[in-house]
C-alpha cells in the first residue's frame, strides 16, 4: 500500500454482519495476536520467544508537560529481526515490527493502546482508557488492506463511525520510528510527484472529512491534466512505428478506467455512512495516479537511452 493509501484511505467500518471470507481473516489475525502475545510473554521472562523490543520513553524525568501538567508515555517496539537483514532478503523492512505497545499517562487520564502488524501492514488496533478519559472504555479494530474490516466496543460488535485516518497514521508513525533507530533500515526517499505534494499541503491545511474530499476532487483534475501531459509527451518521443500501440493500449486503460470508477461508485454508493465519500475519492485518485507514474517511469527509461 503506497502513502496515499496511508494518509486517507480507511474511514468507516462495516456496519452489517462480517461475511464468510472476512471470518476467515479476522480468524486469521486473532492467531497471529495470540501467538505473538505468547513470544512477548516468554520474551519478557528471559526465555527467548524469537522477538525483540525496543523502548522509547516521552518525559522520562516527569516534568511539567505543557497544558497537561503531569505526562508519561512508554511504547514498546517489538519485532522478529532487525529491519536490514529483511530488506537484505528482499523483504520490507517493516514487516519485522509485529507489535507496538503504548502506555500514555496525562494528568489524572491514562491511556492503553496496541497496533499489530502482519506482513507490514496495521492488522489490529487495541485501545483501553481509564476514568476521567471522554472515550473511557475499550476498543478494537480489525483491518484488512489498510482498511476497518470490524470494530468492536468492548465484546459488541459496534456500526458506529470511525476515524481510522488517525489510527492508520499513528500507525505508520510507529513504523517510521522503528525504523529510525537503526542504521540503513529507511530506504532512500523517492522524489515525491508535484501532485502528491500538493494534496499532502491541501489535507493539512484541512485534515477533516470535508477538507479530505474536496483535495481528493481536485487532485484527481490534477492528476487527470498530467495524464493528458504525460501521455503526449511519451508518444511525441516514440518512434513512428510504436506509437499505434501506444494509442491502443491507452484507450484499453480509459475503457478499464471507467468501468472501474463506475465500480467503485456503486460499490460505495452501497454502503451507509458519509465517510465512504472520502474512500470512493481516495480510490478515484489512486487509480488515475498509478497510470500517470507509469507513464512517466516509460519516459525514464527513453531518458537513459
Amino acid at each position: 500500500m503506497n502513502k496515499l493509501k496511508v494518509g486517507i484511505m480507511a474511514l468507516m467500518i462495516f456496519p452489517a454482519a462480517v461475511l464468510a471470507a472476512d471470518d476467515a481473516v479476522i480468524a486469521e489475525i486473532r492467531r497471529s495476536y495470540a501467538e505473538t502475545a505468547a513470544a512477548i510473554a516468554l520474551a519478557r521472562k528471559g526465555e527467548g520467544g524469537g522477538l525483540y523490543c525496543n523502548e522509547v520513553l516521552s518525559n522520562s524525568h516527569g516534568g511539567s508537560w505543557r497544558a497537561v501538567g503531569s505526562y508519561s508515555r512508554k511504547a514498546g517496539l517489538w519485532f522478529s529481526e532487525q529491519p536490514e537483514f529483511a530488506a537484505a532478503a528482499g523483504r520490507e523492512a517493516k514487516s519485522t515490527l509485529v507489535k507496538v505497545e503504548v502506555r500514555e499517562t496525562a494528568a489524572a487520564v491514562t491511556r492503553y493502546r496496541e497496533f499489530f502488524f502482519m506482513n507490514g501492514g496495521l492488522a489490529f488496533y487495541f485501545r483501553a482508557a481509564g476514568p476521567g478519559d471522554g472515550a473511557s472504555g475499550e476498543e478494537r479494530i480489525y483491518f484488512r488492506d489498510g482498511k476497518p474490516l470490524l470494530r468492536l466496543l468492548g465484546k459488541e460488535a459496534s456500526p458506529e463511525a470511525q476515524d481510522a485516518v488517525a489510527i492508520l497514521r499513528e500507525a505508520a508513525y510507529w513504523q517510521r520510528l522503528f525504523l529510525l533507530s537503526f542504521d540503513d533500515a529507511l530506504p532512500a526517499p523517492a522524489a515525491a510527484h508535484s501532485v502528491d505534494s500538493w494534496l499532502a499541503a491541501c489535507q493539512e491545511k484541512d485534515p477533516s472529512a470535508q477538507g479530505m474530499n474536496q483535495c481528493l476532487g481536485q487532485a484527481y483534475e490534477k492528476w487527470d491534466a498530467e495524464l493528458n501531459r504525460a501521455y503526449r509527451e511519451l508518444g511525441g518521443r516514440l518512434d513512428e512505428g510504436l506509437r499505434p500501440a501506444l494509442r491502443e493500449a491507452q484507450r484499453a486503460w480509459v475503457a478499464f478506467r471507467d468501468g472501474e470508477l463506475a465500480w467503485l461508485a456503486k460499490f460505495y454508493g452501497g454502503l451507509d455512512g458519509s465517510m465512504y465519500r472520502n474512500m470512493l475519492a481516495a480510490d478515484r485518485v489512486e487509480l488515475v495516479r498509478r497510470r500517470v507514474l507509469e507513464l512517466i517511469s516509460f519516459l525514464d527509461v527513453l531518458e537513459q537511452e
